[in-house]
């Protein structure tokens, strides 16, 4: 939820908000991007990722499987932090280090 309350702190409007829950593995993750993406509203997904169950390597398989054509921006924390680091960053997405930076960024992308 402080995703959102930032969105809207930086002007920005959500037009979605999806929680793919604890434990999410990169088929479910995958889906969710989809699902997510299918909304003609969203121009940019952010990924705010504080995983302790769920892995971050997970998230970013999902993430690099959905193939949308969106703007994907991440932030990841926690489990396998580092490969998932390094998954997207091999593929080419946008990382930043905190929430705050990850959601300042999409607002000015969609702006």
């Amino acid at each position: 939820m402080a995703t959102l309350d930032l969105i809207e702190f930086y002007g920005g409007i959500a037009a979605n908000f999806l929680d793919v829950g604890g434990g999410a593995e990169a088929d479910r993750v995958e889906k969710a991007v989809r699902l997510v993406a299918s909304v003609p509203a969203v121009k940019v997904i952010v990924v705010n990722l504080l995983g302790g169950i769920t892995k971050c390597d997970e998230v970013a398989k999902g993430i690099i499987a959905a193939g949308i054509s969106q703007k994907v921006i991440v932030r990841l924390a926690g489990t396998n932090e580092a490969e998932g680091r390094r998954l997207l960053t091999e593929k080419g997405y946008e990382m930043l280090e905190t929430m705050d930076l990850v959601v300042k960024k999409a607002v000015e992308v969609t702006a």
